[in-house]
């Protein structure tokens, strides 16, 4: 019975593989996927959130949130010895990751559509041109989208050890 259960966890693992590989090759395609949409949201949220900050942050919190949630969620499971599952949120950190380097890239152009449908709006471009890097964008993503990769890379050899590993209850007493 155990061995079907390492089998299912294993499986789970690599169509989580393919599906987030599909979009680490075609990267426009990522702002058509439900994931980027719920992205979206906490995006947003961290607009709001890192408003006491002043703007230059209330800007970058966007996707600061975007990609920081996801990290919160698997380090609480790493924290509480669910390396499984921590392995598969590690999937969403790559795709955060990937899904940035998409908006990062588009800076100078601007060309992606925007909830406000205003170009003066898009996140990028101000923090670089605030911090006069606006050159540099299609570097940045580059480096947004090699993290994305290492992720992935790293959430698939993960999940596959630790699916096969039979992980330790750990209760975080508060």
């Amino acid at each position: 019975m155990l061995k079907r259960f390492y089998i299912a966890k294993l499986v789970l693992v690599l169509l989580l593989a393919a599906f987030f590989a599909r979009y680490f090759f075609i990267r426009d395609k990522i702002i058509s996927s439900f994931l980027h949409g719920f992205l979206l949201v906490v995006h947003e949220a961290g607009h709001m959130l890192m408003q006491p900050f002043g703007e230059f942050f209330t800007i970058l919190g966007g996707t600061l949130w975007q990609i920081l949630l996801p990290v919160i969620i698997m380090v609480y499971f790493f924290i509480s010895r669910q390396f499984y599952s921590g392995a598969l949120v590690l999937f969403l950190v790559g795709f955060s990751l990937v899904d940035a380097s998409v908006y990062v890239g588009d800076a100078r152009l601007r060309q992606l559509p925007l909830i406000t449908f205003d170009k003066s709006t898009h996140d990028w471009w101000n923090l670089l041109l605030s911090l006069e890097l606006l050159r540099y964008d299609k570097v940045l993503a580059g480096l947004f989208y090699l993290q994305g990769w290492v992720c992935f890379f790293l959430a698939s050899y993960l999940g596959i050890v630790f699916s096969q590993k039979q992980e330790k209850k750990s209760y975080m007493v508060a």
